[in-house]
């Protein structure tokens, strides 16, 4: 992500504008991508739906150690170039998400950050102002799902629970907010926020 401004704040008058979203968009939601792909001499509109909301890094390297953040799949197009859009969730009208990325070898397969991350990372700016502002937060911990039995029995002290929830914690960055509030690797995490995990 990166903001760009223009030097002449007269460009800003009359200018229409739009409004975020409260929420990620959700599966089968039709949404509509707006840019302006690479060798395009006007907008372009591609219309799909939500994929799969899930985790990823954005830097599409898969660092095992890189922190992966809310990202949804589309199947609009995300041309080269797009990238940077917005993207509008058809029955309001209000920005979903920013166009990321597709995938040239997988039709279908386009990716946009959502726009709570976008909210997060417009937080994290107007709190400093400055244009190096840093990462956007991060707790600081891999995990590990509990799907195995085995090591669902071993993460709860040797019996499987009825409920599904939870995360093993099996990684802590040492300068990171999880080390500083108590987090240990053996952890469970069973909610954040409220939020059951």
């Amino acid at each position: 992500l990166a903001l760009v401004t223009v030097d002449d704040d007269s460009f800003w008058e009359d200018m229409p504008a739009t409004h975020f979203a409260v929420d990620a968009p959700q599966l089968d939601d039709t949404v509509i991508a707006v840019g302006y792909p690479l060798g395009a001499t006007s907008i372009t509109v591609t219309r799909g739906v939500v994929s799969r909301v899930l985790m990823m890094d954005f830097t599409l390297m898969n660092f095992t150690r890189q922190r992966v953040l809310p990202a949804v799949q589309i199947d609009a197009a995300i041309n080269p170039g797009n990238s940077g859009g917005p993207v509008f969730a058809q029955t309001s009208n209000k920005v979903v998400g920013v166009a990321f990325a597709g995938r040239s070898q997988a039709a279908g397969h386009g990716y946009i950050i959502p726009v709570m991350v976008v909210q997060m990372f417009l937080d994290a700016f107007y709190k400093t102002r400055s244009p190096s502002f840093g990462k956007l937060p991060s707790l600081g911990l891999s995990t590990q799902k509990l799907v195995n039995p085995n090591l669902r029995a071993m993460a709860f002290g040797g019996g499987v629970p009825k409920h599904k929830a939870g995360i093993l914690v099996v990684d802590i960055d040492p300068l990171g907010n999880a080390k500083r509030d108590g987090i240990k690797v053996g952890d469970v995490v069973m909610k954040v926020d409220g939020a059951v995990v």
